[in-house]
């Protein structure tokens, strides 16, 4: 067995994943086992064990991050509770601001605010879509801001357009794999909000695609997106 079994997520064999995982967890219970394994119960719609080991990640990580609780936020949306989804990256946002927590990206945090923008424009809180947008103003103008996913929140906030920022994804195959990930979602979500169904429906395919993605809670929320869209064009 390799010593990260990530390979069998993205390959698909997720049953073969999650036994490879609970068998290192068994011998080392660490965070990135746990999340791997939360994962791969996510990939196969298994939402209660994904949760439980977001959570367990969470815990037993060594300081307050962000990272993790993405993901739980990431499960209460596609489980269809998008309000305590809502709520969730709304406190991540303010734990952010008040120096509670950490970031895991390389922006400072931006990714924060536009997992809150996601879910405040698709629950239409007016009131976090605010929020996320000061939130994101305020850390852009912070040199740290340029590295990925900062080009995602000046994209959102029309800084720049889908063409500029698809130029800031990195060259390296499996960055530039989960990045595109990240740009076509949101682009999806900009032309929901302009009442383009057609081309946020084939930016949420795009967005779903690669298997490589399967790390970044884009590729989860963009499937489950697409899902929801293509229901509602069925009228079902």
């Amino acid at each position: 067995m390799p010593t990260d079994p990530w390979q069998y997520v993205t390959n698909g064999d997720y049953s073969t994943a999650i036994e490879a995982y609970t068998k290192l967890i068994a011998d080392e219970p660490k965070s990135p086992w746990f999340a791997n394994r939360g994962t791969a119960y996510l990939s196969l719609g298994q939402l209660d064990r994904a949760l439980e080991d977001f959570q367990s990640a969470f815990e037993g990580q060594h300081f307050p991050g962000d990272g993790y609780r993405q993901k739980i936020a990431t499960v209460q949306w596609v489980a269809g509770d998008h309000l305590a989804a809502l709520s969730s990256w709304r406190s991540l946002v303010d734990d952010l601001s008040r120096g509670k927590i950490k970031y895991s990206d390389g922006s400072g945090g931006l990714q924060n605010g536009c997992f809150l923008w996601f879910a405040a424009v698709n629950t239409d809180s007016n009131q976090d879509v605010v929020a996320a947008i000061k939130s994101m103003r305020k850390l852009l103008i912070k040199p740290r801001a340029k590295n990925w996913p900062g080009p995602i929140a000046a994209f959102i906030l029309d800084q720049i357009d889908e063409s500029t920022v698809m130029s800031y994804v990195s060259d390296v195959d499996i960055l530039h794999q989960r990045e595109m990930c990240q740009v076509h979602f949101y682009a999806a979500m900009k032309a929901k909000c302009d009442n383009d169904e057609m081309k946020c429906s084939q930016l949420l395919k795009l967005a779903a695609q690669d298997r490589r993605a399967q790390i970044e809670c884009e590729y989860h929320l963009a499937q489950y997106e697409s899902r929801r869209s293509s229901r509602n064009r069925k009228g079902v």
